[in-house]
Order: structure tokens, then C-alpha cells, then sequence
């Protein structure tokens, strides 16, 4: 009886001790789960690899509907708990993932991202990742435009981007002919559509090509979508430079000098073989390369003959033309504001008499926050081209073919003459050509004079709000302008 009496006391015992021990081990995973699942309020910052802050980069509990932005100083706050897995990215860096502790307060840096498939290209209406764009677009950078000393923008792009050829037209100052993957038509221009920062222009040869930040060369039928039947040849869109945001003043100085000349030139008849050559065509010297008057002189008081006298056309006409061009910029800016302003100063002699270009430019934009919600900005360029041009370039009669027609024996020179020039006689030379250096600086030199305004100014409006489907974030633009060549002075004389 004693030890069934001890053996039931101690199984009560035991069946009070289990009851005990198992309400305090429910007690205890109880405050453990709620101690690990209780949320907490969790702050940061989110930077760049140089420590400047990135304003509205997105900040998600992965898994999670949850998430914010940050502001203009890069900061954010996020209710999490400890083990929640924080998603932070933003355009033109690499996502990054963060497994919360007890921390409250943390630093986040992203890394910029390199990749060209990651690349904001211009597209029209705004940017797009080259990654989600279904046309063709070239994309040539402002430090590769710079790389030659080219005075247009579109000798710069000579050879760069593909299916784009430029072939130079006439005398400086002449914008080049650009034709994207061929001519389009026969009866009407194949030039593309030029677009500077959203707007639409024409003649880029009172532009700088030092103001360019980047050149996006639309080569499909897709940019008609957009610009209509004036985008049916392509569209080159410009991008220019812009004020950084690093709290500091820059200064740029780019200069030149260079010296332009006729590398290639034709291969002329010279007096003798003129001569094999009238004899050929016409049985007989021309009447001048014959007595009496092969051995008169060219002029009166000359050395010289009509017999003994040698004349290279393309090394008269021809010369050496020297070309300059300077540019200085000034920038800066902070988290509020930014700025850019620039002049610029070229001059080009041409390889042939009576032409040349000069431009004067200035150029300033800017960019204000007035608050987090609205900014303010503005674009102007101004530019005054002097032109000098040859009225003759062109025709079946323009000098540079009379430079190839002309006898070799003829002077170029007569200080006799009102003028200062000779001519020919069709009746002693055989032929009719004109003295293609006194057309060009007596009879048919011209000039033209052209003063561009071009602006714009237009106001932004940014707003993010979060809701249960996640992060939405809109922009609206008012955009004014002055259009193209809204001031424009020509004079010809």
C-alpha cells in the first residue's frame, strides 16, 4: 500500500510539473513572435558612390506592397521589422538589397550602372531606356562630337553613326548635305528634321558644337509618330550641356588653330600639251600660241610670253585657309539650382578666294526648384553669322570649272587692265572660259549676315504618391517658345 500511495503522489506531481512547464513554454514562443514581428520605424539615406544624395529613389519591403522615396536630400523613413528585406533603386544606378537588423538608422550607396542597354536615350516625346526602344537609334556622346575640329555638327557625325552620310556643300558657312540611310526622294529635300532640346530647328551652322551634351539620330519611320511627315528623312536630336549639381563652379576653355588645303588635286594639260591637244582637235595651234603672237608679251612690259609662259590654275585658285575656334563655358549648381552659360568665336578662311564664315554664339540655360513639387527653367542661344560666298559655286560655267578650262598659258594677272585681271579671246585662245579668280573677287563675290534667337522656357511639375498598388510618379510639363529664327536679319550684297 506505502509504495502504490508513493507511486501515485509522484505521478500527480509529474502531471502538475508537465502542465506547468508547457504553459511556460507557450508563454515564452508567445513573446518571442510578438518581439519578432513587432515593426519598427527605420530612417536612411540614400547616396551615390561619391556620397552626393539621390532624390526619388524607390525604397520597398521586398515581398511587400509597402515603400517610399526619398526627398531632395536623399532621406526616407519606412515602418519594417527585423528580418525584412529592403529594395532600394533608382534610374541609372544598380538595385540593392538590404536584410534589416535591430538598426534604425542606415546608409545606403548604389552603384552607377555603365551598361549601354541601361542608357537614357532621346526619343521625342522624353527618354527611354535603349532597352525598351523598338526603333533605330544611334548615339554618338559630346566628348566623341569634340573629338574633330569640324565647325558643324554634322561633319562631326561624318562617319560616326551608321547609315548617315554628309557630304560637304559649297563654302564655309553652308550646312553639309545629310542624307540617313538614303534619299527618300527625287523631286524634294532629303534633309532630316534637326530638334534642340525638344524643339525643332533648321540650318545648324550658327551652332556650337561644344554646347553639345549628346546627338541621338533617329533613322526609322517610327520618329514620324512623333514629328509627322517632317521626321519621313530621320530625326537628329540634340542635347545640350547642363549645369552639375555638385555644389561647385566649373570653367572650360576649348580653343584651336588649324590650316585648311586642297590635299588632291586634278591633273592638268600643260602648254605643250595644249598644244598636242588643239592640234588634235582642230589640225592647228590656237592663233595666240603661234607667230606673231607667241613672242609677244603678256602684258606690256612683261618678261614673258605667250610662248614661254606657264600658268598652274589650281595653285592660283587654291590656297591655304586657316580656321579657328574658341569656347568657354562656365557651370555650376547645387541641389536647388544649377546653370550653364558658354560663348563661342569661329573663323574659317576658305581653300578658294572670296569665302569665309565667322559666328559670335552665347548660350545660357538654367534650372530652379521652387518647391518639391514645382521647378522652373529656361534655354537661350543666340548667334550672329557672317558669311562670304562665291555667287558662281555652281552651273556649267562656275569657276571651278573655268579653273580647269582655262588656258595654261594665260596670265592671271594684267596691271594694265581696270581691273587687274586677263581674260581670254575666243578667237586667238580657241575657247571662251572666265578668269575664275577675278569672278570670284571682282564680278561675283557675296555675303550674307544672319542673327538666330533661339529659346525656351517651361515649367515642371512633380509629384509622387504611394497607394496599394505601389509607387506612381507623374510629370507634366508647360513648355514656351520662341521659334526658329524668330529674329532674323539677312543682307546680301
Amino acid at each position: 500500500m506505502t509504495i502504490r500511495n508513493v507511486n501515485r503522489q509522484a505521478g500527480k506531481l509529474f502531471s502538475i510539473a508537465g502542465k506547468n512547464f508547457f504553459t511556460v513554454l507557450l508563454i515564452l514562443l508567445c513573446v518571442g513572435f510578438q518581439t519578432k514581428t513587432r515593426a519598427q520605424t527605420v530612417t536612411g539615406t540614400v547616396t551615390d558612390e561619391s556620397g552626393k544624395s539621390i532624390q526619388a529613389a524607390s525604397v520597398t519591403i521586398k515581398g511587400t506592397t509597402r515603400g517610399t522615396v526619398t526627398d531632395q536630400n536623399g532621406m526616407f523613413s519606412i515602418s519594417a521589422s527585423p528580418g525584412n528585406v529592403l529594395s532600394v533603386s533608382s534610374l541609372g544606378y544598380i538595385s540593392k538589397e538590404i536584410t534589416l537588423g535591430n538598426e534604425k538608422n542606415i546608409s545606403i550607396a548604389l552603384t552607377a550602372t555603365n551598361s549601354e542597354l541601361s542608357a537614357v536615350v532621346v526619343v521625342g516625346y522624353g527618354t527611354q531606356k535603349r532597352t525598351e526602344v523598338t526603333g533605330a537609334i544611334s548615339t554618338v556622346s559630346g566628348k566623341t562630337i569634340t573629338e574633330l575640329p569640324v565647325p558643324s555638327v554634322q561633319q562631326a557625325l561624318q562617319g560616326r553613326v551608321p547609315g548617315l552620310t554628309v557630304t560637304n556643300n559649297g563654302s564655309p558657312g553652308t550646312s553639309p548635305l545629310v542624307r540617313i540611310r538614303g534619299i527618300s526622294s527625287i523631286s524634294y529635300a532629303s534633309n532630316p528634321l534637326y530638334v534642340i532640346d525638344g524643339f525643332p530647328t533648321g540650318d545648324l551652322s550658327l551652332f556650337d558644337t561644344r554646347d553639345i551634351q549628346s546627338v541621338d539620330v533617329l533613322k526609322d519611320a517610327s520618329a514620324a509618330a512623333i514629328y509627322g511627315s517632317r521626321a519621313t528623312n530621320g530625326v537628329i536630336m540634340i542635347t545640350t550641356k547642363k549645369g552639375s549639381r555638385d555644389n561647385k563652379m566649373h570653367i572650360s576653355l576649348d580653343s584651336y588653330y588649324g590650316i585648311q588645303d586642297i590635299t588632291k588635286r586634278i591633273s592638268l594639260l600643260n602648254p605643250s600639251q595644249f598644244d598636242q591637244y588643239a592640234i588634235a582637235y582642230r589640225g592647228e595651234k590656237v592663233p595666240r600660241r603661234q607667230e606673231p603672237w607667241a613672242s609677244t608679251p603678256i602684258y606690256q612690259g612683261a618678261n614673258t610670253t605667250y610662248g614661254n609662259n606657264v600658268t598652274d590654275w589650281q595653285d592660283e585658285y587654291f590656297k591655304q585657309g586657316a580656321m579657328t575656334q574658341t569656347n568657354i563655358g562656365l557651370s555650376g549648381g547645387n541641389d536647388v539650382s544649377r546653370f550653364y552659360a558658354s560663348a563661342g568665336y569661329m573663323d574659317q578662311d576658305g581653300t578658294t578666294p572670296s569665302v569665309g564664315f565667322k559666328r559670335y554664339n552665347f548660350r545660357i540655360n538654367s534650372e530652379h526648384k521652387i518647391s518639391n513639387v514645382f521647378s522652373f527653367g529656361e534655354n537661350l542661344y543666340t548667334a550672329f553669322g557672317d558669311q562670304a560666298y562665291d555667287n558662281n559655286e555652281t552651273g556649267s560655267r562656275s569657276n571651278l570649272l573655268n579653273v580647269i578650262r582655262m588656258m595654261p598659258y594665260m596670265p592671271v594677272y594684267d596691271p594694265t587692265t581696270s581691273d587687274g585681271f586677263r581674260g581670254v579671246n575666243s578667237v586667238l585662245d580657241g575657247g571662251d572660259p572666265t578668269n575664275p579668280i577675278e569672278d570670284a573677287v571682282i564680278k561675283n563675290p557675296g555675303n550674307r549676315k544672319t542673327l538666330k534667337l533661339f529659346g525656351t522656357a517651361y515649367l515642371e511639375k512633380f509629384y509622387t504618391q504611394n497607394n496599394m498598388y505601389g509607387l506612381v510618379q507623374d510629370e507634366y510639363f508647360i513648355d514656351i517658345g520662341i521659334p526658329e529664327d524668330y529674329a532674323r536679319a539677312q543682307s546680301e550684297l
